[in-house]
Formats: C-alpha cells, sequence, structure tokens
C-alpha cells in the first residue's frame, strides 16, 4: 500500500483502490499489506472462510444469522462487522471480483458520531443477541478504547439496546447515514475497499436485477503496515 492510501485510511478511515494489484488473489494482496485474521480458527464455531465470497440472494423466512439471510437484496444499515465480539475485527478488506455501478458502499467515519454528541455514546450500553436462553451473555460499551484507539462498536441486527443512551445512539447513527453518509463503488475487477471497521461503520444499497451477479470477496486484518 502507498504512502498516500495509508494516510487516506488513516484520516477517513477507509480507502478505495481501484484495479489494485491485478491477478493477485486476495489471501495474497491481504497478506502482503498486514496481518490476516484467521476466521476459521479465531471462531471456529460460526463456520465461516478466513476469504469469505459476498454473493446477493435473496432472504430467508426463518431466523438466520448473515446480514444476506435477514435483509435480502434490500439495504443494509450501517454497522461494524462482528460488532458483538469483544474486539471487533481492525480491518476488513472488501475486494471486487464482479462489480456494479448499481449497488455502494455506504460509509459512515464515527468522528461525524463523537463530534459534538459523544455524551450519549459515552453512555450507551449494549447486549449481543442471544442465540439461546440459556446462552450466558454479558453487555458491552459501544465505545471502546484499544492500542490508543477509539473506536466504535455498532449493530441494528445482532446488539441490543440496554440503556436509552444506546437507544438513543441508534437513533443518531439514522440521522447521520440520511444527511452525511460517504459512498463508494466497486465496479472493476480487483477494485479494493479497505475499512477500518473500529472507525467506520458500513452498510450497502439494496441491490437490482441488474446487479444480481455481483460478488465481493472480504478478508478481515488486525493489522495493516
Amino acid at each position: 500500500m502507498g504512502s498516500n492510501d495509508r494516510a487516506t485510511l488513516e484520516n477517513q478511515g477507509y480507502v478505495l483502490i481501484k484495479k489494485w494489484k491485478c491477478g493477485v488473489s486476495t489471501a495474497e494482496l491481504a497478506e502482503m499489506i498486514g496481518t490476516i485474521i484467521d476466521v476459521e480458527k479465531v471462531a471456529a464455531g460460526y463456520k465461516i472462510s478466513t476469504v469469505q465470497t459476498l454473493v446477493p440472494r435473496v432472504a430467508k423466512q426463518e431466523k438466520s444469522n448473515t446480514y444476506s439471510d435477514v435483509f435480502g437484496l434490500s439495504e443494509f444499515p450501517l454497522h461494524s462487522d462482528y460488532a458483538h465480539w469483544e474486539t471487533p475485527p481492525r480491518y476488513l478488506m472488501l475486494r471486487c471480483i464482479e462489480g456494479s455501478p448499481k449497488v455502494d458502499t455506504y460509509l459512515l467515519p464515527t468522528s461525524r458520531l463523537l463530534d459534538g454528541n459523544n455524551c450519549c455514546i459515552s453512555r450507551a450500553v449494549v447486549v449481543p443477541r442471544r442465540k439461546h436462553s440459556s446462552h450466558p451473555i454479558c453487555t458491552f460499551p459501544v465505545v471502546f478504547s484499544r492500542q490508543g484507539i477509539t473506536g466504535i462498536r455498532w449493530d441494528f441486527l445482532f446488539l441490543k439496546p440496554v440503556n436509552a443512551a444506546a437507544a438513543q445512539t441508534g437513533e443518531l447513527v439514522i440521522s447521520q447515514h440520511n444527511k452525511s453518509v460517504d459512498y463508494a463503488n466497486l465496479v472493476n475487477p480487483f477494485d479494493t475497499l479497505i475499512i477500518d471497521n473500529w472507525r467506520t461503520l458500513h452498510g450497502r444499497s439494496s441491490v437490482p436485477a441488474q446487479a444480481i451477479n455481483r460478488r465481493i470477496e472480504r478478508i478481515y486484518l488486525s493489522y495493516i503496515r
């Protein structure tokens, strides 16, 4: 990764690099730029591949644990990936295999939530959705600190507000989405979007019929050098 791209990631919380390292696989590129999180080992119970292929699909009627199964081809709300982990993954990399100009990735730097509004967010507490009533659960603060960095966890689907401040934070996320969200578009093969998962919420626009073949690969990194 060039110094300009690294600076952009640091300053705005994400960077889109067009047609980056054409011919290099997602895993190979991730290995080149940082430290891969081996999700297959870290979260073995979830049966998730370290490199995941994201494709549009119709929502399922039964209960499910994925955004695609719940929201289908509709819009994905702003969220952090694995917000229900004690420490969410630091970075996620989305790499285009087959893109579409009809589908946007939403991006909301968390600085827009903290600026002037950190009173409610700093007091917000959430709890992971319990899969079964017998499963133990613990609460998490929405704002957390790791490695000297202030991060935010948020997820409308997998986290539930515990206090009024968390409910207000949800309203704030929706408000900021409506007025100040950024957009990135993965169109060409090897277009690559790297997101700081601690400092940027992300989502996806709805998928029209013309974009049903869209295919994106995703991998997580704990560090980018």
